[in-house]
């Protein structure tokens, strides 16, 4: 890849734990850290900054998707009302909305390389929710899970399709922890299926299942609920052109 990258300057290299050394030519994050002032940078922030969500190609190649900061804000950070939909107007009023905020305890399964993830958690921050992470988080340890659900008093779930769903739900069934505090399951980035939310609504019972609807590209556009009695996955139709 790095020949592919003829203006490349600087090369920050986050070290993992392999005991490798670093590519060549790199310089590690940590200790760019440590060397650098412990202040802000001396620049302005502009909404023409770019924020770039890494996908993994579920609509196409693999690619680098650039927003900028303050339409992402808009779309997918909270930036406007949830209810309203109405834009927030200054910093000010940012953090008196957050400081108001019900302080609702919200867990994040996916990593939060996902959008998934990074959308839920700039949401919550902004709107004065709680962001729980479970205690294993190098894998999907439901049964941990649920545990931390009990002992946190978790009341959202972000999911990303069945393949964390299924072993939620499981989870759930065995009936190992208390997870009376859980009303929603939200679910981005990947298919719910119909069956899975029924799994999740009988383990437990007045569950709301919320499916955000939307792409690297796009946002979030829309939402989609099943509750007891009403589970489904939502359908496209194609826009009819007027005769």
């Amino acid at each position: 890849m790095l020949p592919d990258l003829p203006h490349l300057r600087v090369l920050i290299q986050i070290a993992d734990d392999s005991g490798n050394d670093l590519i060549y030519g790199a310089v590690d994050y940590e200790t760019i850290v440590r060397s650098g002032p412990p202040g802000p940078p001396p620049v302005q922030p502009s909404p023409d900054d770019l924020y770039v969500l890494y996908t993994g190609g579920t609509t196409g190649m693999p690619k680098g998707v650039l927003w900028r900061q303050h339409d992402i804000f808009m779309t997918s950070f909270g930036g406007r009302d949830l209810i309203s939909g109405q834009p927030v107007g200054s910093y000010d009023e940012l953090v008196a909305r957050a400081t108001a905020g019900p302080g609702t305890k919200l867990m994040i399964l996916p990593p939060l390389i996902h959008g998934a993830a990074q959308w839920s958690v700039m949401t919550a921050m902004t709107t004065g929710q709680s962001i729980v992470f479970p205690t294993v988080v190098d894998h999907l340890d439901a049964d941990d899970v649920v545990r931390t659900i009990e002992r946190e008093r978790v009341a959202a779930v972000t999911v990303v399709g069945d393949a964390m769903a299924r072993p939620l739900a499981a989870a759930i069934e065995k009936g190992n922890a208390d997870v009376s505090s859980l009303a929603v399951v939200a679910n981005g980035g990947a298919l719910l299926t119909p069956y899975v939310k029924e799994r999740l609504i009988q383990a437990r019972p007045g569950l709301v299942v919320v499916d955000g609807v939307g792409s690297s590209e796009s946002g979030a556009q829309m939402s989609h609920l099943s509750m007891t009695g009403t589970v489904s996955t939502g359908t496209f139709s194609p826009a009819r052109t007027p005769a």
